[in-house]
């Protein structure tokens, strides 16, 4: 059949070859066509597939999907609506919230971004590196509060990272936590008093305000007379600050054969039972903060020459809460001491 020729309608009923350009001012609609070359519009109304099917290396949907198998080149920006833009030197730009499951690289070159710190407000956290001082750092509330230093030491409000041997202490819920030096034992050196008569008094003194028991021990201790051991304390030291009333002391001593005897002082402490020249006692006296302003002592001594004998002495006085004890004095009512070692140990924080 020929090409038929009807008004302005053209009909080819089999394929049609044309050596020159063909132009078609309407709707040109065609099933499958190899080569489309055009200066306008193309309009594809199921989609457009790249490739051969099934795996199309490309394909555009009717409802606007676009997938590539392969790599995808564009010389100009890729804009996604008018939230985020992609430039060709790489840039992003995004007006919205960016969600990341990692993030890699140093980000010095994000504007708007510090990827070194996350912040909320006065609220932050943040990594610096200067070369030698790398740390890690919390703020809140427009103040540095805890930090890790370049050898993992933890600083408190800054570089503040405590002294050896100190631990970190609550101040309690509303209140920052401190470096403290935890209660331990400091001890002291035996100082001789193999005088023969010449120390009527043994003084100790040089612990901290923060004490919380102070031991006083001694080691074959003899006195020049019959006279017993006894103990004051005192706020300087002056003989006239000692304290010599407010004790409530009860001591006895108890012997082989099991009596006992009991005697109390309210102007001392008092071992009862040592009052003699011929005893070398060996023991200790030991004070405790109790409570405002009583300060508790506990004691026990043993005689070398009878050696089948206890002396014991527990109690307490009242200290002026306005001023600490700071001296103790050991004496034999009067009489000096004249062999035997004395020690001071105390535990403090």
């Amino acid at each position: 059949m020929a090409v038929q020729i009807s008004g302005n309608d053209i009909t080819v009923p089999r394929d049609g070859t044309f050596s020159r350009n063909v132009s078609i001012a309407g709707t040109l609609t065609y099933e499958d066509v190899t080569n489309v070359d055009s200066i306008g519009l193309v309009t594809a109304r199921n989609g457009i597939e790249v490739g051969a099917s099934p795996g199309v290396a490309a394909s555009i949907s009717v409802d606007g999907n676009a997938i590539f198998s392969g790599i995808t080149t564009i010389g100009g920006n890729v804009k996604v609506g008018s939230g985020i833009t992609l430039s060709p030197d790489g840039d992003v730009f995004a007006t919205g919230v960016c969600t990341a499951t990692s993030f890699s690289g140093d980000g010095s070159n994000l504007t708007g971004i510090d990827a070194d710190k996350i912040s909320e407000g006065n609220t932050e956290a943040e990594v610096v590196d200067t070369g030698s001082d790398g740390h890690f750092k919390v703020t809140t509330e427009g103040t540095e509060r805890i930090r890790v230093g370049p050898s993992g030491q933890i600083g408190i409000a800054g570089a503040n990272y405590g002294t050896s041997g100190q631990v970190l202490q609550s101040q309690g819920s509303g209140s920052v936590v401190q470096w403290a030096t935890p209660a331990a034992w400091v001890y002291g050196t035996a100082a001789d008093y193999d005088q023969w008569g010449s120390t009527t008094d043994v003084e100790f003194s040089g612990w901290p305000s923060t004490w919380q028991e102070i031991r006083v021990s001694f080691n074959d201790v003899s006195i020049n007379s019959n006279a017993y051991m006894q103990f004051f304390v005192s706020k300087s030291s002056s003989t006239a600050a000692r304290i010599t009333s407010g004790y409530q002391t009860t001591s006895g001593q108890y012997g082989a054969s099991g009596n006992a005897s009991v005697d109390t002082a309210t102007d001392m402490g008092r071992f009862s039972g040592t009052n003699s020249s011929a005893y070398s006692m060996t023991g200790y006296v030991s004070f405790y903060k109790f409570s405002g302003d009583i300060i508790r002592f506990k004691g026990d001594l043993t005689d070398k020459q009878f050696g089948n004998y206890l002396y014991s002495v527990t109690g307490y006085v009242s200290c002026d809460p306005t001023s600490s004890m700071t001296h103790i004095f050991f004496r034999g009512q009067g009489y000096s001491y004249d062999a035997g070692k004395f020690k001071l140990d105390y535990l403090g924080s």
